[in-house]
């Protein structure tokens, strides 16, 4: 668990159940309640970065509007390398000025790409970003690292069991695709 720290926010419990809470307020100072309640469950720990991956990319691809206007396989038929990385690393601003427009609570800090893609494209040159290679992955996914108040992905964690839960409000808004095939 100690590895994924980088990607994903660690929620340390002494039970294994679960309460969270979240509150927000509309434009009129209401109060919209979200809450959960649940029971850790998953004991197998060998697998939890296969299931942020797998939650990265379900939250990744819930907008088929957004994913379509990020795409970037028009991007991948330029000859030119240096134009084509170029325009890629345009793509993952644009997409990143989306997320915190949209989501509302700031910039994504998080990339997840195959390493052949983050050689390829050379995005060693993204030095804000923390870089997840994963060679399960064929696109690249920018997302936010929440904290435990931010809507997003929260790995909660006992001695023994662990839950990956996403939080808050929309916390989709805080991923976003961008396709390469």
């Amino acid at each position: 668990m100690k590895e994924l720290e980088k990607y994903v926010t660690i929620k340390k419990i002494n039970s294994e159940k679960y309460n969270l809470l979240f509150i927000d307020f509309n434009d009129d100072n209401v109060p919209d309640v979200c809450s959960k309640e649940s029971l850790l469950t998953q004991t197998d720990k060998s697998i939890a970065k296969d299931l942020l991956i797998k939650k990265i990319i379900e939250l990744s691809s819930t907008n088929k509007k957004m994913i379509e206007e990020f795409s970037a396989i028009d991007i991948l038929k330029e000859p030119n390398e240096t134009i084509l990385k170029r325009k890629i690393i345009l793509k993952i601003l644009k997409v990143s000025t989306h997320i915190a427009m949209n989501g509302r609570i700031g910039m994504p800090n998080t990339i997840l790409v195959s390493k052949e893609n983050y050689e390829k494209l050379n995005l060693s040159c993204l030095e804000n970003y923390e870089i997840f290679l994963d060679d399960s992955v064929d696109d690249i996914y920018v997302y936010r690292k929440n904290t435990e108040e931010q809507p997003g992905l929260l790995l909660i964690t006992s001695e023994d069991k662990y839950e990956l839960v996403d939080i808050g409000f929309y916390p989709e808004k805080q991923f976003m695709k961008i396709s390469l095939k």
